[in-house]
């Protein structure tokens, strides 16, 4: 047994061997074209031979073996040899596809050893569907209605098609792929194929409105076919409020006063039950009153049809003080379940915004929160169990200017700016300029000596009177350091010179 698997293996790879060593190309396996598109179907091989094709095209005139030779035969059916004189080339061409040409097509030539065949190659002309369209109760509507607490199906299908096409689901522009299931049905004379998918889903309330489109895909459309179906989406739901049931307190009820509370809603279809209860007692139905004649159920008035908005009012005539301490239900109904409105009055004005609570305050912060504000005694005042919003911005504020009060001095002192700039001494000093000499430093045989300079007295000096502050320039030359002094107008800064010995020249 294992030598006959082997055995069996190795004629296998043989073959596939021996088809690469007969053809150096062989047709493209699927060869899906539009109606009226040239198909060419390559067959060159390796070492000439007699050129032949073997076809299952059951539209043609005639199926079986066909040969080059076969001249007549291949002019009634479309084809051509591209090379008919060739023993190499075996190529065949439909210059103009027609839907009689679909079918499998296999290149074999008679070589030496007989005839080989290469791998089938499959033609298909492109049919595009005769039609993409809703099926069952959805065929001959513009809408379909479903429900919002129970999935729908909903089945499409493109007709008559060559391949088959695919069908996508898209709900007001986003795809559905979930619940979606297809299948292809052939028909044996045409070989055409029909492709019907359904979707199975459950639509919300917010897809009222909304618009789902079964939108066909095919090689053979071209850009102005229409190749979509749709339908618009109506949801049916139990009446709802979208803020929520309760509506909490109205204001502006003032005792003596005629007014109306207004309650909007949405239902589909619209409510068959519709009841006011006031507190536990009275249930009103729409249009009706009180015994007293103070209350009364107004009818229910449509506010936007399309979206299957409704409104009800309660008018109160007047307004009475027993009203404020009562809850008002609305309890309205339709086929699909029901809802409970509930809403209170009051006589005084609605409160302002809600703020965050503010949070305990130490006794550091009470004392700055009253610094901040002033008076605690006045109604601006800080509360003490906190320190309000103002008062920490003003904290804030006024640390802010500190720290740049503090950054300016430091700045000023360190530059010697404004009041930090040096003044004039009354006592007077003579002026000290330190520096040292560039070639010294380099030399390490010359030290390094400090002495005090003074300006010399000498002719074309300026006189100086006793006390008078002399300022001195320092110059570096050939010679060494030497002073020039100014008069106190021309120079107004004080320096250290430091001077640099120098050798005495030897003779």
């Amino acid at each position: 047994m294992r030598s006959f698997c082997l055995l069996l293996g190795v004629a296998i790879i043989q073959g596939v061997i021996g088809q690469d060593d007969i053809f150096s190309v062989v047709p493209k396996a699927s060869n899906i074209v539009p109606a009226g598109e040239q198909v060419v179907l390559e067959c060159v091989t390796r070492e000439p031979g007699t050129c032949a094709w073997k076809l299952d095209v059951p539209e043609l005139e005639g199926t079986g073996f066909l040969t080059q030779t076969a001249a007549n035969f291949l002019t009634a059916s479309g084809l051509r040899a591209r090379d008919a004189t060739s023993q190499t080339d075996c190529t065949i061409i439909i210059d103009s596809v027609e839907r009689r040409h679909s079918g499998h097509y296999t290149c074999s030539p008679f070589m030496n050893g007989g005839q080989k065949d290469a791998p089938s190659a499959e033609v298909v002309v492109a049919v595009k569907p005769a039609s993409v369209a809703f099926i069952g109760e959805q065929a001959e509507t513009t809408e379909l209605t479903v429900s919002s607490v129970d999935t729908v199906s909903v089945s499409c299908e493109a007709r008559d098609s060559r391949p088959s096409a695919e069908l996508h689901w898209f709900l007001e522009g986003s795809e559905l792929t979930d619940g979606v299931v297809s299948e292809e049905t052939e028909d044996p004379e045409t070989r055409l194929v029909t492709t019907r998918s359904t979707l199975t889903h459950l639509f919300e309330r917010q897809d009222e409105g909304a618009t789902l489109i079964c939108r066909a895909s095919h090689p053979a459309y071209e850009e102005e076919d229409n190749r979509e179906a749709s339908l618009g989406v109506v949801v049916e739901f139990a009446p709802v409020r979208a803020e929520g049931s309760d509506l909490g307190t109205l204001y502006g009820f003032t005792d003596g006063e005629d007014k109306d509370l207004t309650i909007n809603f949405t239902a589909n279809p619209r409510p068959s039950t519709i009841q006011w209860s006031v507190g536990n007692d009275a249930y009103l139905t729409a249009g009706k009153q009180t015994f007293d004649g103070r209350i009364i159920a107004g009818p229910l008035e449509e506010v936007d049809p399309a979206m299957h908005e409704y409104s009800l009012r309660l008018t109160f005539s007047p307004v009475a003080a027993e009203d404020h301490n009562t809850t008002f239900t609305l309890r309205l109904e339709n086929n699909l379940g029901e809802q409970e409105l509930r809403v209170r009055v009051a006589a005084d004005a609605p409160p302002p915004p809600a703020i965050n609570e503010p949070q305990p305050a130490s006794e550091g912060n009470e004392e700055s929160a009253a610094a901040v504000e002033g008076d605690a005694d006045s109604e601006d005042s800080v509360d003490n169990a906190g320190v309000s919003g103002g008062a920490i911005g003003g904290i804030i504020v006024a640390v802010i200017v500190l720290l740049a009060v503090i950054a300016l001095v430091a700045f000023a002192r360190s530059r010697g700016k404004w009041c930090f700039a040096a003044k004039s001494s009354d006592a007077g000093a003579e002026a000290l300029v330190t520096k040292k000499k560039e070639g010294d430093v380099e030399s390490a045989a010359n030290k390094e000596e400090t002495k005090e300079l003074t300006a010399p007295d000498g002719e074309g000096s300026p006189k100086r009177e006793k006390g008078e502050v002399v300022y001195a320039e320092l110059v570096l030359n050939k010679d060494g350091v030497k002073t020039e002094v100014r008069p106190s107008p021309e120079k107004t800064e004080y320096a250290t010179i430091v001077g640099t010995k120098t050798p005495e020249a030897k003779e």
